[in-house]
């Protein structure tokens, strides 16, 4: 069966099983094309499998029919390169299901390494094969060996938010951290002269480092990171955005968060570059996820009056207290409406300085609350404000943590604690921010029941930077 006469997809892209359509999304087909072709009746099949290029994004394997091709009946071909979990380059399957009563695709699974999905979701056999047994793309376009199935059974499906079924696990969740959260992969990262301009964290690339490399090297960071944190038992969305003028937005908390009441704030941003991050399928993927109460802060963004998310703020969800450092990023007149509107209590830290007096762009890598564990760069605050802030931690039970100047900019600051069904209470970090914690320092984790789980995104950090914390946008 080949693709439909009205379909925009290329044929390349789709392999039709019985009720099942497989569609390949990469660099040459985005997801809003597949969103439309599946809202237009294009796929008139139960389910629509998106298999997406989350991790590699090269010319060598661009289409679908270049990494998977059905052999025959409950038999495929899967290309050894994107084969498994510790692949550097595999693709992951969202599963779409057509609603009986409305005829609309529902997102009902997400995020299923290719490999998995097919041998135990769909339970066909699969084999192997090196790439260069594959043929080119464009010459498998079209071919479909073996009769399709009448009928396709999901032998497993997970739920989407399996925490939000019950609040009380092995864990013991604390409300102020999550077990799940949201990943954009820099598909389209490079330096970005633009928020350059107040990020003293940033720099420039050297000659050798063209926009090819540092794509393919931070794609590979990102696909560390979501391992990492698949393996600590983290439910990780990876929501692709398709715009190549949009190098930052591998950093989604800056542009949005969630609450568990289900409300979806979304957050005013200095760049015009930024700007460009608030997708409509990210925001359709999120109030399909149950975010449907949303609150929108982007007034007065024109005007200069940003704050840029959970950059921006730090939030103690426990306590109901929101910390910002002033800067050109954070807004305190935003700030407060934004407490207001939440019920937070802010604490306005002033200005955060670096070792030239400059003021630190985010919060987010000054400091990090934890569930009984604060991380802060203390001696980037007046002292008067140290001394505020530190009644303020006690009085909320939290211990300090004080971390250097250059501890700051190895990104000790910018670690996120997130809630593992497996692991207990978890700091999710970057390598260097791991190596530059000093012993006593991972000891007083240790005292607080923390474990540090980390990724090397150096590329990443070197030249975005943010690191893990600013890669991860937490669902509650």
């Amino acid at each position: 069966m080949s693709t439909p006469k009205h379909s925009k997809v290329e044929s390349a892209e789709v392999i039709f099983d019985g009720e099942a359509s497989f569609v390949g999304v990469g660099q040459n087909t985005t997801l809003p094309m597949v969103e439309a072709e599946m809202a237009g009746g294009v796929f008139d099949t139960k389910y629509v499998f998106v298999v997406k290029d989350c991790f590699d994004w090269s010319e060598d394997r661009p289409y679908l029919s270049s990494v998977i091709r059905e052999q025959g009946a409950g038999i495929f071909a899967v290309n050894e390169k994107v084969a498994g979990k510790s692949s550097p380059v595999r693709r992951m399957v969202d599963t779409y299901e057509q609603n009986d009563k409305t005829g609309k695709y529902v997102l009902v699974a997400h995020d299923v390494e290719l490999f998995e999905f097919l041998t135990e979701w769909l339970g066909v056999k699969c084999v192997t094969l090196a790439e260069k047994d594959f043929a080119s793309p464009k010459a498998m376009a079209g071919e479909r060996a073996g009769p399709n199935r009448a009928q396709v059974q999901l032998k497993l499906v997970r739920p989407l938010r399996a925490h939000a079924l019950s609040q009380a696990g092995p864990n013991d969740r604390p409300s102020h951290t999550t077990d799940t959260v949201l990943l954009v992969p820099p598909t389209s990262f490079f330096f970005n002269t633009e928020t350059a301009q107040d990020n003293e964290f940033m720099h420039t690339p050297d000659r050798a480092q063209t926009r090819s490399s540092v794509r393919s090297a931070a794609l590979k960071e990102c696909n560390a990171l979501h391992a990492a944190l698949s393996e600590a038992g983290i439910d990780a969305h990876l929501a692709l955005n398709h715009r190549a003028d949009a190098p930052d937005a591998l950093f989604p908390n800056n542009w949005f968060s969630t609450h568990a009441d289900g409300t979806l704030s979304l957050y005013s941003m200095k760049a015009e570059s930024r700007r460009r991050e608030r997708i409509p399928q990210t925001i359709a993927r999120l109030q399909q996820l149950g975010y449907t109460q949303v609150e929108n802060f982007t007034e007065g963004e024109n005007e200069g009056k940003v704050l840029e998310g959970t950059g921006a703020m730090v939030l103690d969800r426990a306590n109901r207290v929101c910390y910002v450092c002033e800067s050109q990023r954070a807004d305190i007149s935003v700030a407060e409406r934004w407490c207001e509107a939440m019920g937070y209590k802010l604490f306005n830290m002033g200005p955060a300085l670096d070792v030239h007096g400059h003021p630190i762009y985010h919060t987010n890598v000054v400091m990090s609350v934890g569930t009984s564990v604060a991380v802060v760069c203390m001696s980037t605050l007046t002292a008067s404000k140290q001394a505020e802030l530190r009644a303020q931690l006690e009085s909320t039970g939290h211990a300090l943590l004080d971390i250097s100047h250059e501890q700051m900019g190895q990104f000790c600051g910018n670690v996120l604690e997130l809630a593992s069904p497996t692991k207990g209470r978890v700091m999710v970090m970057s390598l260097a921010a791991f190596k530059a914690f000093t012993p006593q320092q991972h000891e007083t984790l240790a005292q607080h029941k923390v474990t540090p789980i980390y990724a090397d995104v150096t590329t990443i950090e070197t030249l975005g930077g943010g690191g893990v914390r600013c890669c991860c946008a937490e669902l509650f």
